[in-house]
C-alpha cells in the first residue's frame, strides 16, 4: 500500500487539477548534487502555492557534473524533465530554477528541447549565476568549486588545450571555456557554447533563437562578488573583449552595435518585449542556495 499511495496521489493531482502553479524543475551546478538544491526546493514548496517541484540530479551528481560533455549532460536533464508527467502545466509548460553550470544547461534545454516531442516548454527561466557569456580564469587558477579535484580538472583542461576533442568530450566545463586570447580556436573547437549562444551559424540557429524568444521571462542573476564565475558579468552574457582578460575590458552584447542589431540569439528582442530581468544579487556564488530572504524577495515573484 505504501508503494501504491504516491502513484495514486500523482494520478489524483493530474485528474483533479490539484497543482495550481506552473511546476518547477531545479538543477544543481558544477561539483554539486541535488542535495545542494534542497533548500531552494523546500522554499519553492513552502512559498509557491499548490506547486509541484522536482529537484533533478544529472549524471549522478557531484563527480558526474565534471566528467563528460555538456550536450550529453543537457540531454540527461531533458530526459528527466520529459519523463516526469507532473513537470508540465495545463499549457504544457515548466519553470526552471538553475544554479551555476546548471543555469547554462537549463538554457540549453530551453533552446534544444523545449516544446518539442513531448518535452515541456519553458515558461520562466531563473538563472542563478550561470556562465552564459563564457568562463575564463587565465593563469589565476580556477575556482569553479571549492573542491580541489574540481579545480585541478578545470586547470588541466585549460592548460592542455580545452578545445581538443578529448577535453570537449571528457570535461564538462570545457564546453563553456572561452579563451579571449584564442577566439578562433574557441569558435572552431568548442562543441557547446558557440552553438547555444548562436555565435556561429549552424543548422539549428533559427530554432534556438525562436525557442528562447518563446520564454515568458528570462531572469539573469549575478553578482560582482560571486567569487566563482569569471568574469562575474558572464551571468548577464558579459565577457572580456577579444585579446584581454582584464575586468575593465568586459563588454555586453549591447555594446557591439552590429551584433546587437543582428540579434543572433534573440536577447535584444526579448528585452524589447520586457521579458529579460537583470538582477545584481549582491551574493557570493553559494549564497543563492543558503539565503531564504533573498529567495522570497527576488526569486519567488517570478514563480507566482
Amino acid at each position: 500500500m505504501h508503494q501504491v499511495l504516491p502513484v495514486l496521489l500523482v494520478l489524483c493531482a493530474l485528474v483533479c487539477g490539484v497543482w495550481g502553479s506552473t511546476p518547477v524543475a531545479l538543477l544543481h551546478g558544477i561539483f554539486h548534487g541535488s542535495e545542494d538544491m534542497d533548500n531552494l526546493t523546500m522554499w519553492v514548496d513552502t512559498y509557491v502555492p499548490n506547486v509541484y517541484s522536482r529537484n533533478i540530479e544529472v549524471h549522478g551528481g557531484k563527480m558526474g557534473s565534471m566528467f563528460g560533455n555538456l550536450s550529453d549532460y543537457t540531454a540527461d536533464f531533458a530526459r528527466q524533465v520529459k519523463a516526469d508527467p507532473m513537470l508540465r502545466s495545463d499549457e504544457g509548460k515548466v519553470n526552471l530554477v538553475c544554479h551555476s553550470q546548471g543555469a547554462l544547461v537549463c538554457r540549453g534545454y530551453a533552446e534544444m528541447y523545449a516544446g518539442m516531442d513531448g518535452y515541456p516548454a519553458v515558461d520562466t527561466l531563473v538563472s542563478l549565476s550561470g556562465p552564459h557569456g563564457g568562463f575564463f580564469c587565465g593563469d589565476e587558477g580556477c575556482v569553479l568549486s571549492d573542491e580541489p579535484l574540481a579545480r585541478m580538472l578545470v586547470d588541466c583542461a585549460a592548460d592542455m588545450l580545452a578545445y581538443d576533442t578529448w577535453a570537449q568530450e571528457a570535461v564538462v566545463p570545457a564546453g563553456y571555456w572561452k579563451d579571449p586570447f584564442n577566439i578562433t580556436s574557441y569558435l572552431e573547437g568548442s562543441l557547446y557554447m558557440p552553438y547555444v549562444n548562436n555565435e556561429i551559424e549552424h543548422t539549428d540557429s533559427r530554432m534556438y533563437k525562436d525557442r528562447l524568444l518563446s520564454l515568458s521571462q528570462l531572469v539573469l542573476m549575478g553578482s560582482p562578488i560571486d567569487g566563482v564565475i569569471v568574469p562575474p558579468e558572464s551571468a548577464w552574457f558579459g565577457f572580456y573583449t577579444e585579446g584581454s582578460a582584464q575586468e575593465a575590458s568586459v563588454v555586453y552584447p549591447w555594446d557591439d552595435e552590429q551584433t546587437w542589431r543582428q540579434d543572433p540569439l534573440g536577447l535584444r528582442a526579448l528585452e524589447d518585449q520586457g521579458k529579460v530581468t537583470y538582477i545584481d544579487s549582491g551574493l557570493v556564488h553559494r549564497g543563492y542556495l543558503e539565503n531564504e530572504s533573498f529567495f522570497v524577495e527576488s526569486i519567488l515573484p517570478f514563480l507566482l
